[in-house]
């Protein structure tokens, strides 16, 4: 049977992305500070511009921050440009590496990163296979034990540094039997002399000694850099709240005039200056709409989140990414490059705004978990609450949560179903 080679046609759809649109998609997920140093750099490629108030040369142009226009924050985030810088030598994807930087933001003042997975999913807007991929990325940079959840795994990732070490297998022994309860951890350690060598016991403990109980050490952690916030909200006298975005990079970049007279211009010149032309109007146009749409989404943010603004992270409410993209018609990955790499200032101080799109926090977990509470303790025995009456009654108090959400929740207090409650009501 002889083999054929045939060719047949066939129809697929797919999206694909211009030049214009992944530039557009690059600007929006940057914050301030990076959008800046894009002008800057396009400002010096495109001879028709220049920076207001900057000679037209790269020397002047960069010696103009966005830090001596706008009101700035000190945070303790040295460590964290560091860290930064790594994640840009590394061969990460853009992905993967967009994910490392927002992450870096939520790391506490000693280096961890202590929050469930389920919650940094929510707020990075990934699934787990992905988040565990920026986080082993996030984990591989110095100082050693960066991005551990709690103090063990911090000293477990710092025994990777000593795999050559003859008593590091017993390190990890003794490290793994550490616990927050100091009668536990001794019990532990002394079940575990027992079954080592003394000599590899002893040797595995020193190691253990000169292991650092956090990877940013004090010091490293109050060294003060600005933080330039890219939105702030203000709470006036009235109660009203303003919306202020801090974004002057295009009232910044003006036409050099010397280009406003073709008559005194040649041919090749014309067409040059004629390409220039369109590409900064394609480039403003690409800024425009990071504008608005930072705009639109920081907007539903507000209005979602009133009672936080004004009496702090206590009032946060469930927020979900699909939410603010329904109400705005557009796609959940807008949202997500819209919220990504930005702070806001707000009455309570600085925070991510990605960290305003709650999903399930601890506060706002704890917050409905008491309401769930009060409403089945103030229930009629005869006929309980069932879980939709609960999402109901919970809707009538703002916060607009699923029926499954409510059974997760009930399920997590350990209170019973309706059914089971009449039955439990009945007996007693």
């Amino acid at each position: 049977m002889k083999s054929q080679i045939e060719i047949m046609p066939s129809m697929t759809q797919g999206i694909v992305l211009t030049t214009l649109m992944q530039q557009s998609l690059q600007v929006l997920e940057m914050d301030n500070g990076r959008l800046e140093a894009l002008v800057n750099e396009y400002v010096e490629s495109n001879p028709l511009l220049s920076l207001e108030g900057v000679q037209n040369h790269a020397a002047d142009v960069h010696s103009i921050s966005l830090e001596k226009l706008i009101p700035t924050l000190t945070s303790q985030l040295s460590w964290r440009e560091e860290l930064r810088e790594q994640a840009r030598l590394s061969m990460l994807s853009p992905s993967v590496m967009s994910l490392v930087c927002t992450m870096i933001q939520y790391l506490d003042d000693r280096g961890y990163l202590p929050y469930e997975n389920e919650q940094l999913c929510a707020w990075l807007g990934c699934d787990l296979n992905r988040l565990h991929e920026a986080k082993s990325a996030l984990q591989l940079m110095e100082p050693s034990g960066i991005g551990a959840r709690n103090l063990q795994e911090c000293l477990l990732l710092q025994l990777r540094d000593h795999e050559d070490v003859p008593c590091v297998d017993a390190a990890s022994k003794i490290v793994h039997c550490l616990h927050e309860d100091q009668v536990d951890t001794l019990k532990a350690l002394d079940e575990l002399r027992e079954r080592l060598d003394p000599a590899v016991y002893a040797q595995a403990m020193k190691l253990v000694k000169t292991l650092k109980s956090r990877p940013v050490m004090m010091d490293e952690a109050m060294l003060p850099i600005h933080q330039v916030p890219d939105l702030e909200v203000k709470v006036t006298g009235e109660g009203e709240l303003v919306l202020i975005l801090h974004d002057p990079i295009l009232e910044r970049v003006i036409k050099l005039p010397m280009y406003t007279y073709p008559e005194f211009l040649d041919h090749q010149t014309l067409k040059y200056v004629a390409q220039k032309q369109k590409e900064w109007h394609d480039f403003k146009n690409i800024l425009q709409k990071r504008h608005d749409t930072l705009v639109q989404v920081a907007y539903e943010i507000l209005q979602e989140q009133r009672d936080f603004f004004i009496k702090g992270s206590s009032a946060l409410r469930p927020l979900m990414i699909k939410t603010l993209a329904q109400r705005l018609s557009v796609a959940e990955s807008t949202v997500s490059r819209a919220i990504m790499n930005k702070w806001i200032k707000t009455p309570h101080g600085l925070y991510p705004l990605r960290s305003l799109i709650t999903g399930d926090t601890p506060n706002v977990a704890e917050s409905i978990h008491a309401q769930i509470r009060a409403l089945i303790d103030q229930e009629d025995r005869e006929s309980p609450l069932s879980d939709q009456q609960i999402a109901d009654e919970l809707h009538t108090l703002g916060n607009v949560i699923s029926r499954r959400t409510v059974a997760k929740y009930r399920e997590q207090l350990g209170v019973l179903s309706a059914k089971a409650r009449r039955l439990a009501y009945r007996v007693k």
